[in-house]
């Protein structure tokens, strides 16, 4: 029998590594301003792997941002 068994590690890497959507169950921070945190949960945030460890095992640091809101008009985030 063969079958798929799914992305190797590499592909699963390197698309942790590019910005995708993310829904946090818990709060997240998404932007600093001045040192005041804003976070974000139970929205969809953005969310992308910024380093990726492998001993003992794998361990991975994300970095989150806000979706644009209102489609993006002038920049505007959380």
């Amino acid at each position: 029998m063969i079958f798929g068994c799914g992305p190797t590690r590499e592909e699963r890497d390197r698309r942790a590594k590019e910005w995708h959507r993310f829904f946090p169950l818990f709060p997240r921070t998404v932007r600093v301003v001045d040192g005041e945190c804003f976070c974000a949960w139970l929205e969809p945030i953005e969310r992308r792997a910024i380093a990726i460890y492998y001993w003992p095992e794998r361990c991975v640091y994300w970095e989150y941002r806000a979706l644009p809101q209102n489609g993006g008009v002038n920049g505007n985030t959380i």
